[in-house]
């Protein structure tokens, strides 16, 4: 028992550190790749494409060598990585190379952080078998071993953003890890030498045999849920409400899933599989719902995470009860299932983004999980009848928006009761399951543009996110996500008229157009529509620096705030810091920084480093001026703490929210010139910010950033207590 506990702890404590090493290096890498959420989706796939090797090398090498050979060699490998990380410190610096970025990312990772996921990535499964193939009293299931490594998986992931990153900078993020190693080393060490291998235990069995009818289910019960977390993870934080830590609730899940299947007494409510089409074809409908944005977000996330939950349980559940019992096929059984995670990694992150306009994967993930299960059903079957409840299905998608414009409950129930009726029967015959949902794959942008709230005139994605244009009231706004990044008048008399955060009256308006400041050369962080340019005229250009290349050509095409510029403008396309570095210092007399994607906060935009940056580039007298405003996440307050530890003067100033195409905004300004600062605060009513802040808030920079503090929770609960849920018309 005591061997039994000590490898449990190992592969709790590994799994755990596997966790916490991709949220380290995830943080360190954003800075350096833009910052993007493609940097955090190259990020992902290296790792299951890593995981993924780990598996099959466990699957080789304890078929090719003996166990005693296996272990000892497993403490060598596990040795050898200290020549790179974490033997060495993880660079905070990296010198890119002119290929695409995907590519440079991954040729960094594996060099520095490829030997360790490895090792870290063969934890599981190695260790699981060692004790199925060791003769221990009382073993019990060697998969048990498996819900230990997702806990540690599970709790990796939580601790971070709530303790490690909250209260500990990158580089003492970076020594507990390494402490933690080598803690694991020695647990590593001592395992090796308690376990006694004989001839006995060695000899495998080859009573174990697998085929098609098994490999396929485990694929694509691997498959499914990874495609359907990291779709309810795009759809939560770009289009339902774009906080960043909404990203790690459904990862969380999925883990528990596992944790809950594979303890020693699994936990697996027999409803979950009874009413597996309700949840199918519940989650299907729900994520039309969602586009009329009828419920509260809150409820939203609430309803979208419990259909993920229930899904993630049922593909865990039959991938329990479809385990190998044959001792040999482990390690084969998790190759298989690894590599569904793979491919469901690789759909979403990289292929979806450039085939689907929207998050239509999310259906592909609910529709793999049918297929799967469709797979081992009896065949039954296919008549006419399931013909006419496949179009009973499609026509209740196509009136129920027409039908209901606005929330009703007795609407909300008609949608998800008819849908109950339709697909009990389907839920009969796999190939009729599986039809309702290739349909709602094959209809999806026809259905989306009756269910969307907007009618969307234009609709791109790439992997930055999803860019929408619609017209409204005689207005054309850009969207991005569920934020609005800009507007303009459709006539043509009044195209010049700035809109939304950058109107006349706001702020930033005021202050181009006040008499008390000659602002010569200016740059933007961030494009939008390019209302900004509104401001420019000869004297007077500007320097957009731009991420996403594809915004730049919607701004040119679709709107004319850039065309109709009176100074010159110029695009630069990448990260702004990396194109600033290269820019004359001294050369700006006004920074903007408006680069927020969605109502996320650009971390590396708004530290330490960056506010450096922009100081060298600013004249004596310049200003730098942050956009701050966000509907959940309350970002002035890292910003002034940073300013303030630089010893910079701060100010803020609101602007009114007065139509429909003039928004309040939030603005901050920063200068290190005292003249400046008090034209500011005495001719233009900017507020004097204290400086007292800086005690009570941590400035932000590469090595520490925490968004957590500074959830607007009363903006998220006002939300639900003012919502009317039981309206009836």
């Amino acid at each position: 028992m005591m061997i039994k506990r000590l490898v449990t702890v190992i592969v709790f404590l590994s799994a755990f550190l596997l966790f916490q090493v991709e949220m380290i290096v995830g943080k360190i890498f954003l800075p350096v790749f833009g910052g993007s959420y493609f940097v955090w989706g190259a990020c992902v796939v290296f790792f299951q494409a890593v995981l993924l090797l780990g598996y099959f090398y466990v699957s080789w090498s304890t078929k090719r060598f003996s166990l005693k050979q296996c272990k000892y060699w497993h403490i060598i490998l596990s040795l050898i990585v200290l020549f790179a990380f974490p033997g060495k410190d993880f660079p905070s610096q990296y010198n890119t190379h002119p290929i695409p970025m995907v590519l440079d990312i991954f040729i960094i990772l594996l060099l520095f952080l490829g030997p360790v996921f490895f090792v870290l990535s063969t934890m599981s499964v190695f260790w699981q078998v060692m004790i199925s193939r060791c003769d221990f009293k009382n073993q019990g299931s060697p998969y048990v071993l498996f819900a230990a490594s997702n806990l540690g998986s599970f709790l990796g992931l939580l601790t971070y953003p709530f303790f490690f990153e909250r209260y500990f900078d990158l580089s003492v993020q970076q020594s507990i890890w390494r402490i933690l190693y080598f803690l694991l080393l020695l647990l590593q060490i001592s395992a090796t030498l308690l376990i006694k291998t004989s001839a006995r235990e060695e000899k495998q069995s080859s009573s174990g045999s697998m085929g098609r009818a098994d490999i396929i289910p485990w694929v694509l019960y691997g498959a499914s849920p990874v495609i359907l977390f990291l779709a309810v993870t795009n759809i939560l934080t770009s289009e339902v409400a774009p906080i960043p830590l909404l990203w790690i609730l459904p990862l969380s899940l999925y883990l528990l899933s596992f944790v809950l299947n594979f303890k020693k007494k699994p936990f697996a409510p027999e409803w979950i599989s009874r009413k597996f089409y309700l949840i199918a074809s519940f989650g299907a409908v729900f994520y039309f719902f969602s586009l009329k944005a009828l419920l509260p977000v809150t409820i939203e996330i609430v309803f979208y995470l419990l259909i993920l939950f229930a899904f993630s349980m049922f593909c865990q559940r039959k991938l329990y009860e479809s385990k190998p019992e044959a001792k040999e096929l482990l390690p084969a059984y998790y190759l298989y299932i690894s590599l569904g995670g793979f491919i469901g990694g690789v759909v979403t992150s990289w292929i979806a983004p450039m085939i689907f306009e929207n998050f239509a994967e999310y259906l592909l993930g609910i529709g793999l999980g049918v297929v799967a299960l469709s797979l081992k059903a009896k065949r039954v079957s296919f008549s006419f009848l399931y013909v006419r409840y496949l179009f009973y299905f499609m026509a209740i998608m196509i009136l129920w928006p027409v039908l209901f414009q606005s929330y009703s409950i007795i609407g909300v129930f008609i949608l998800f009761e008819i849908t109950h009726l339709i697909f009990k029967p389907l839920s009969k015959n796999g190939i009729a399951f599986s039809l309702a949902l290739l349909l709602l794959l094959l209809t999806q942008n026809m259905l989306e543009s009756l269910w969307s709230k907007e009618n969307f005139s234009y609709r791109h994605r790439n992997y930055y996110g999803i860019t929408r244009i619609f017209d409204e009231m005689g207005v054309r706004f850009l969207m991005h996500g569920t934020t609005i990044h800009g507007g303009q008048y459709i006539e043509e008399k009044a195209r010049r008229i700035p809109l939304t955060y950058f109107s006349y009256n706001s702020p930033v308006g005021e202050l181009f157009l006040s008499p008390e400041f000659k602002f010569g050369k200016t740059a933007v962080v961030g494009l939008g529509a390019g209302t900004l340019a509104v401001y420019s005229k000869p004297g007077r250009d500007m320097d957009f620096f731009e991420l996403d290349r594809d915004m730049a050509l919607v701004a040119d095409k679709y709107f004319s705030f850039l065309k109709s510029a009176e100074g010159n403008i110029n695009i630069i396309l990448g990260d702004a810091r990396m194109a600033l570095k290269g820019k004359q210092d001294g050369i700006y007399d006004l920074i903007i920084a408006d680069a927020f994607s969605g109502d996320s906060l650009p971390a590396h935009l708004i530290n330490k480093e960056a506010m450096s940056l922009y100081r060298s580039k600013i004249a004596k007298n310049g200003i730098i001026l942050f956009h701050v405003s966000n509907r959940y996440i309350d970002g002035g307050y890292p910003i002034i703490a940073t300013a303030l530890s630089e010893g910079a003067n701060v100010c803020l100033k609101n602007g009114p929210d007065i139509s429909l195409s003039i928004y309040f905004s939030s603005w901050i300004a920063v200068t290190w010139d005292r003249r400046a600062y008090d034209t500011l605060t005495e001719k233009l009513s900017w507020y004097k910010v204290s400086s007292n802040i800086s005690g009570r808030v941590r400035p932000w920079s590469d090595k520490y950033s925490n968004v957590v503090p500074f959830i607007m929770l009363k903006e998220i609960y006002s939300s639900l207590t003012k919502f009317n849920y039981f309206k009836l018309l």
